[in-house]
This record gives C-alpha cells, sequence and structure tokens, in this order.
C-alpha cells in the first residue's frame, strides 16, 4: 500500500482514495481486513483526464475515453506490472 500511494503521489499528484474491502477495513476495524489480500484504491474519472465537466462538451467521449486510458495506462507502469493490477470502471 505505501509503494502504491508512493508511486500515485509521484505521478502528477492525482487525488484517490480507498474504496471497497479496503475502506470497510478501515472504518470497521482500523485496519487492513486479515483475510483480504489486495487493496482497493478509487480515482475520479475527471481528475484522471483533468478535465472539468465543462471540457466534456467540447472534447468527444471517444477522445476523453482515450485520454483516461492512457492516463491510466502511465499509472500502471509507474506502479508495477499492469497484469498484477485489476482496473473497473
Amino acid at each position: 500500500f505505501k509503494e502504491v500511494r508512493q508511486a500515485l503521489d509521484a505521478s502528477g499528484r492525482i487525488p484517490w482514495f480507498i474504496c471497497c474491502g479496503t475502506a470497510l477495513g478501515a472504518l470497521r476495524e482500523r485496519r487492513f481486513i486479515a483475510h483480504d489480500n489486495d487493496i482497493d484504491i478509487g480515482i475520479l474519472f475527471n481528475d484522471l483526464v483533468g478535465a472539468s465537466r465543462d471540457d466534456f462538451t467540447a472534447t468527444s467521449n471517444a477522445e476523453l475515453i482515450s485520454s483516461a486510458q492512457g492516463r491510466m495506462m502511465d499509472l500502471l507502469s509507474v506502479i508495477g506490472s499492469e497484469t498484477s493490477l485489476i482496473c473497473f470502471d
């Protein structure tokens, strides 16, 4: 978790947050859940593409998705192998 946090912070200061089981453990148990073997991190789409809602009207959906995918691949290459990470919308 510390390595992922450092990599995300170092690659452009993209805001991120813990979610799913990681957030549940933090809230309920104040630590990682003992039997959970992953960490769950969220990044908002707008933060990933660096666009505000007003910018969406000037840019096609395909361009925004391509930009987000490119930025995500850049982050994955900094963090580690993308085959060891699962990304979902």
